[in-house]
């Protein structure tokens, strides 16, 4: 085994950069404290408008550790070969890290809709996620300048780095598209070891006996609406991912009406042109499909009941179709198509 020449730093500089790093960690940890609660007036414009390029910056870091990581592995190997040293790819992934905590500070101060525990949680989880970079690539520094000495530290705080990372990817998710994104389509068998509920629609074929909003309502609000509209995301003010709080609406107003599918804001919305601002699910998420829209209706326009069974409402043709549809769909023959 061999190790690659890697040019020392010279004293001076080695100094200037632990200094500095040092510094950066201990400015990043008490940035939010020195900066306090979003002002009262809101952020500029400009400020707003940098910060979301936090969801465009973060995947650098995440990539650059992940190769940072697989290098490191195959310095691990057995055999005489020339050793690649990661210090580069280490520094590039401590700095796109702290850019994208920076970016993530501005975008937390400008999207109050968030739950705040949460977005809090990710918050600090991306700033102590750039603390371990940092803190990993300083001692890259070191190990590389005494021959290796250390490494097994340099790869502690690389692990420490991805379980962070790992964490806060998770609550990212979970602000962005909803509790359940990962799992939402995963089949039977891993769910179960999951420990997670089975699906809502057995594909059976036998409807008349479904519950028809927790069985055929809430999939599809949780496949097109909880990711803005849940316990951690609250766009308009509104949730959707509980039965009194769907119907109850937002700062529009009531969202769902029992019996007027028609008047209900909801329904509104998804029926607005797609180009129209107002329309939902908002661009870059996927319209409810057609059979889709058909149940949903049709659930409102019975009473929008929480216990009530398929079998107790007036099935019309086109509603037979949509079930038949929706049990297609969900045994796996097709997929489900937007709305034209």
């Amino acid at each position: 085994m061999t190790q690659r020449a890697i040019p020392n730093q010279p004293a001076k500089r080695q100094i200037l950069l632990t200094v500095g790093g040092v510094f950066l960690i201990a400015a990043l940890g008490l940035l939010p404290f020195l900066v306090g609660p979003p002002p009262v007036e809101g952020l500029p414009e400009i400020v707003k408008f940098i910060g979301r390029f936090h969801p465009v910056v973060l995947h650098l870091p995440i990539g650059i550790l992940v190769w940072v990581l697989v290098q490191e592995g195959l310095n691990l190997l057995p055999g005489k070969r020339e050793r690649a040293s990661s210090r580069t790819a280490a520094g590039f992934a401590a700095a796109s890290a702290v850019t994208a905590s920076l970016l993530g500070l501005l975008l937390y101060y400008s999207m109050p809709e968030y739950d705040k525990d949460l977005a809090e949680r990710h918050l600090y989880g991306g700033i102590l996620f750039s603390c371990l970079a940092v803190a990993a690539y300083l001692v890259k520094i070191r190990v590389d300048a005494s021959g290796g000495r250390g490494a097994v530290v340099y790869r502690i705080f690389l692990l420490a780095s991805a379980g962070t990372m790992g964490a806060a990817s998770h609550d990212g998710a979970s602000l962005t598209h909803g509790r359940g994104y990962l799992t939402e389509h995963a089949p039977q068998p891993l769910r179960n070891w999951l420990g997670l509920p089975e699906r809502h629609f057995s594909g059976s074929g036998d409807e008349a006996s479904l519950v028809v909003y927790t069985d055929l309502i809430v999939p599809i609000l949780e496949q097109k609406c909880y990711s803005c509209h849940n316990a951690e995301k609250q766009k308009g003010r509104y949730r959707m991912d509980e039965y009194e709080l769907l119907l109850a609406g937002g700062k529009e107003g009531d969202g769902i009406i029992p019996g007027d599918a028609a008047g209900s804001n909801v329904i509104v919305r998804i029926e607005l042109p797609e180009d129209d601002d107002e329309h939902m699910p908002p661009e870059g998420k996927k319209d409810l499909a057609a059979h889709e829209l058909t149940l949903l209706k049709w659930w409102i326009d019975q009473g929008a009941s929480k216990d009530a069974k398929a079998a107790d409402l007036t099935e019309t043709a086109e509603v037979k179709q949509a079930l038949e549809r929706l049990r297609q769909v969900d045994a796996g023959h097709g997929t489900s198509p937007s709305r034209p």
